[in-house]
């Protein structure tokens, strides 16, 4: 279902945007189809946060595979950031959000896993 999902993306994209306050701050938000829900990646001039780790139940790793090639051509063209991400921000707590977490986190390097404190929901364990 769609409804929710944009007015929280659209909401951390201007926080994220008035973060530091400084004169025109770069940033790039790549929105990557990840099956039912979505993922961002917000790329910023010194690092970058991915909002979602996304998933969908296919019978197969197409997503799953879409979301970890799209993490590894980000971090071949950027390579300043050492395959590091500041932080990964889980929106809530629903498998759609939450699914492929752990294979990004077995991938890539992040310093913070941010959550809305939602302690029930279908993505929390497992989150596989």
């Amino acid at each position: 279902m769609m409804t929710g999902r944009f007015p929280q993306i659209t909401l951390l994209l201007l926080l994220a945007c008035t973060a530091g306050a400084q004169p025109q701050p770069e940033m790039r938000a790549h929105i990557i189809d990840v099956g039912q829900a979505s993922s961002a990646l917000l790329e910023f001039r010194d690092g970058a946060i991915l909002v979602d780790a996304g998933g969908e139940v296919t019978g197969d790793t197409t997503y799953k595979d879409h979301l970890l090639s799209y993490l590894e051509k980000f971090f071949q063209r950027r390579k300043d950031l050492k395959r590091h991400l500041n932080s990964i921000i889980i929106t809530h707590p629903h498998i759609d959000h939450t699914r492929f977490l752990t294979d990004v986190m077995e991938n890539f390097e992040i310093a913070a896993l941010i959550d809305g404190g939602g302690d029930t929901g279908s993505g929390i364990a497992p989150l596989r």
